[in-house]
């Protein structure tokens, strides 16, 4: 852009009417994918590292055909980022998964452990070794609980929606 092109907040109604593709150039000419500025930490995740887990909890569970929580379990002892695997299968945020958890088995779950957790187990992925025996069964709740939800499924989506959809 060159210094003397305007952006549309910058001129008036009558500008823009007057010459509108210069302003749409000056916008276009400014976007950029914002997946190139995500900040990659060490709590960044890799595919390479989610597919390797993924592979674990794939394995554990028999190609996901028996999802049982002593199996995810195992797999969780192998991989913690297998955790992050549960979630993403479930389009879960860690405090939505706690609360879910929580509601479930009435353990309390807070979503600031689920967090911690979390990102204890994508900086490293042994996580589940040290945790005390309360947090051990904190996870254990979040566990059964994903089980449980990818073993009930989807269901029937009610009438009313399926207008809303058609």
């Amino acid at each position: 852009m060159t210094p003397a092109t305007k952006y549309p907040f910058e001129a008036s109604y009558a500008e823009i009417e007057a010459d509108i593709d210069v302003f749409i150039k000056a916008v276009f000419d400014t976007l950029q994918s914002s997946f190139l500025l995500l900040p990659r930490g060490p709590g960044f995740v890799t595919y390479p590292e989610f597919q390797q887990a993924y592979e674990v909890l794939k394995r554990h569970t028999v190609g996901f055909t028996v999802v049982a929580l002593e199996d995810v379990m195992k797999a969780l002892r192998e991989d913690g980022l297998t955790f992050i695997v549960l979630r993403a299968m479930l389009g879960f945020t860690p405090p939505e998964l706690a609360y879910v958890a929580s509601q479930q088995s009435g353990i309390a779950v807070s979503q600031s452990f689920a967090r911690s957790f979390d990102r204890q187990v994508r900086t490293g992925r042994q996580a589940l070794r040290s945790l005390s025996p309360q947090s051990h069964r904190r996870v254990a709740a979040m566990a059964s609980t994903a089980c449980q939800l990818l073993n009930d499924g989807v269901g029937e989506t009610p009438p009313a929606f399926k207008l809303l959809l058609a």
